[in-house]
């Protein structure tokens, strides 16, 4: 072998790997076998031109002579160069190619290998050069063989490297139909030249030895296929009767599920509907106190149970994700609806921020994401003493209309120690055995919300430490929804280049007012506590002030009131209270404050304050705006009416039971069909609220039930749907049902159709 064949050949090794391996550094694979195939060309040059660069005579030059390459070994380091090129691209038909040509270069070494086993010297050199030396046929032989399997799950090589009877029937077979005639023809030639066997005897010994030989090998080949046959069917077999034992034990545990949810539903909603019934007849206040706990009770216990069925649902893959368009702000707002009662007992501000340029409208699951914000800030509030949770939603990537949302709640609490971290995702855990007895809960909040951001192709974590709080944090994958045309804003142009002060003595929540404020075009300026705002309102005009409630040292009255005393100027004055006392205090026969706004903040109701008291002037002298439950109760001692809300899902349930009771109105609630027929035998309902799917019964069936019990008056039945197709109205309307409502809606849309069917034909007197 010529010093330049070992370099070829070191070359061709390392391209081999770079070629092979799954990195960027392909390129030097394809570079080092695009020179192979230069210098081969180079060489294959001196024997169809005649002319001769010596490139191998580069190195050592003093002992070669002349050509020392041969060419059958120049044409097959062309062809192997060329291959290794080829497998060097990606596409398939590359692959092919690359592997057809390293064929032949096999087959050229193959018959190089012959010429050496029978001595026949025409097949390893060509005319007078020097011919192919056989340690460079085995070489080639072996690169090769490296070449083919470097792709060898694409082009011709699949049918043998796959895990399948063609693929294993071809590996057994061809290095028996590649060797043992090489075997053979070697026998037979050595028996005719030293004279033991005629030549017409050889050849019929061997084509003896070649049938039999091939016979046993398929005999046997035809048994172990037989085998793996029959161990496939077996398989097959036993793999169906496991689908078979699965889907029995799954329907199983399907009905299992539902009887269970029926079982403890039906006497907890009886529970619940009767104290519902005690409520509206006259009670001492130790009675009412009595009935009240009966009831927080038996609601506590259906959330325990909501959360166990919820997390079955997930483990039978029953549960699914719905599309529809919802808004991230409200998603977050009615979570701060349902849990501000339980901040403001501890004092704590719900806060939230969403990332400018992140759409106001997306689609998705907003029921389920719900779900999870409620289950994050819910154990906030559990875990934290003072302080904030603070919700903020920031955009990970946009792509035409794809958005991936990252939606980080963040508390003061008590935090949680490193080495607990990685339980609180698992079902049925906590940080610590002390907190499941010092705060209660399932510990399965947090694995629920993980299941359901893997629903939606999220993921989800959390950072923290022991004494400095907590940071959860999941991922969202959504779309925009752009055809979703929302409700429009109130106009708010009238606020820009406004002057506001905001008073408040979190940080936090100071630097999200003045956000919000400067995306209004107004001018704010920010101060921590009361006196100090006192001193600012003496010296400076502002246009309105805004002032929490709590604060230490003076509150939200002492600052109002003292700036009234210190400014002498009839500046507007907005407070903003969690207490929940929405009435404005009376100052020299004059209201206090320009309006009363209950925390947590909504964006829209507190826009819109702003522009009302800015654009209608409304000063001491003027009625103040109420956004709070006060300013809605109206409406029920207006149309007193019994009210069923039938919904599975708990999350809804809260939140149709708190948009009610800012009616006045105190609802029962049934899980699904069953309990609406149980429910109208036990008692008479003005409205039914019905959700269009739900378990057991769904809202059609539940509907033409009611719809044919025997009853003095018949309720007013409002579907629940999420769904806002032609059809879908129709099959309400076909059932019985008197109108319909599409979720998410909203309190004003709630009101309304309330106040539509306030003089209907079925509604009870």
């Amino acid at each position: 072998m010529s010093p330049l064949s070992a370099i070829l050949f070191i070359l061709a090794g390392v391209s081999l790997l770079y070629v092979k391996a799954k990195t960027n550094y392909k390129w030097i694979g394809a570079f080092l076998s695009a020179t192979i195939c230069i210098v081969a060309f180079l060489k294959l040059s001196v024997f169809v031109t005649g002319w001769d660069s010596h490139i191998d005579t580069i190195l050592f030059s003093q002992t070669l002579e002349g050509n020392r390459m041969a060419p059958n070994t120049a044409f097959n380091f062309f062809l192997c160069g060329a291959s290794l090129f080829f497998l060097s691209r990606k596409s398939s038909l590359a692959a092919m190619i690359g592997q057809s040509l390293s064929l032949v270069s096999f087959l050229i070494s193959i018959l190089a290998i012959l010429g050496y086993i029978y001595s026949i010297t025409s097949l390893y050199v060509v005319s007078a050069f020097f011919p192919m030396a056989i340690h460079t046929a085995f070489s080639f032989l072996l690169l090769c063989i490296g070449i083919f399997m470097v792709r060898g799950n694409e082009g011709f090589m699949q049918v043998i490297t796959v895990h399948r009877l063609g693929g294993t029937l071809s590996r057994r077979i061809l290095p028996v139909a590649i060797l043992l005639p090489i075997f053979l023809g070697w026998l037979r030639f050595e028996a005719t030249l030293n004279g033991y066997l005629s030549e017409d005897l050889s050849v019929s010994l061997v084509i003896i030895i070649f049938i039999l030989t091939y016979s046993v090998g398929i005999w046997f080949y035809s048994r172990s296929l037989n085998k793996i046959e029959a161990n496939w069917v077996d398989a097959k077999k036993n793999l169906l009767e496991a689908r078979i034992v699965a889907e029995k034990a799954k329907q199983a545990q399907e009905q299992f599920l539902a009887n269970m949810s029926h079982e403890i539903r039906t006497p907890m909603n009886g529970v619940i509907g009767m104290t519902s019934l005690l409520n509206t007849t006259t009670l001492t206040t130790d009675q009412k106190s009595f009935v009240d706990v009966i009831r927080t009770s038996g609601d506590s216990l259906l959330t325990i149970i909501n959360d166990i069925l919820d997390f079955s649902k997930i483990q039978a893959g029953k549960l699914e994700m719905e599309e529809q368009p919802f808004s991230i702000r409200q998603a977050i707002e009615e979570t701060f609806d349902l849990l501000s009662s339980e901040a403001n007992k501890k004092h704590l501000d719900l806060l939230y921020s969403i990332e400018n340029g992140i759409p106001e409208y997306l689609t998705g699951d907003m029921t389920r994401i719900r779900q999870i914000l409620v289950n994050l800030v819910g154990n906030g509030i559990k875990f934290t003493d003072k302080g904030d949770i603070l919700v903020s939603v920031t955009s990970e990537g946009m792509d035409n209309d794809h958005n991936e949302l990252k939606v980080t709640v963040k508390d003061t609490g008590i935090g949680i120690p490193e080495d607990k971290l990685e339980r609180l995702f698992k079902a049925f855990s906590q940080a610590d055995v002390s907190t499941t007895r010092k705060y209660g809960g399932t510990g399965l909040g947090l694995a629920i919300s993980a299941r359901l951001v893997a629903m939606m192709g999220g993921s989800i974590g959390v950072k923290s430490e022991a004494g400095k709080g907590s940071e959860f944090y999941f991922n969202l994958k959504t779309k925009s929804a752009l055809d979703y045309i929302p409700e429009s804003f109130a106009t708010t142009d009238n606020l820009h280049n406004k002057s506001v002060l905001i008073i408040d003595d979190n940080s936090t929540n100071l630097f999200l007012l003045s956000k919000y404020c400067e995306e209004l075009g107004m001018l704010p300026q920010c101060c921590e506590n009361g006196l100090k705002a006192v001193e600012l309102c003496a010296t400076n005009k502002y246009e309105l002030v805004i002032t929490d409630m709590m604060m230490p040292e003076m509150d939200g009255v002492q600052t109002a009131i003292a700036i009234r005393e210190s400014a002498k100027n009839d500046m507007p004055v907005i407070l903003m209270s969690s207490a929940g006392n929405t009435e404005s205090p009376i100052l020299n026969g004059e209201k206090l404050f320009a309006a009363v706004l209950i925390k947590p903040l909504k964006i829209r109701p507190f826009f819109q304050a702003l522009s009302s008291v800015i654009n209608k002037g409304l000063h001491l002298s003027t009625p103040n705006i109420i956004m709070g439950k006060d300013a809605l109760n109206v409406l029920a001692m207006e149309m007193p009416l019994r009210i069923l809300v039938a919904e599975d899902n708990v999350i809804n349930q809260k939140i149709a039971l708190k948009m009610l009771e800012r009616f006045g109105y105190e609802c029962d609630i049934a899980a699904n069909g069953l309990e609406v027929i149980e429910a109208m035998h036990r008692q008479k309902y003005d409205m039914i609220l019905m959700d269009m799917i739900m378990p057991e019964m769904d809202g059609l069936e539940a509907t033409k039930a009611v719809r044919n019990m025997n009853l003095e008056n018949q309720p007013v039945i409002i579907a629940l749907t999420a769904n806002a197709m032609e059809q879908e109205r129709d099959k309400c309307f076909e059932a019985g049902m008197d109108d319909y409502l599409s979720k998410p809606f909203t309190v004003n849309e709630l009101k309304s159709i309330i106040y539509k069917w306030k003089e209907g034909k079925k509604m009870m007197a």
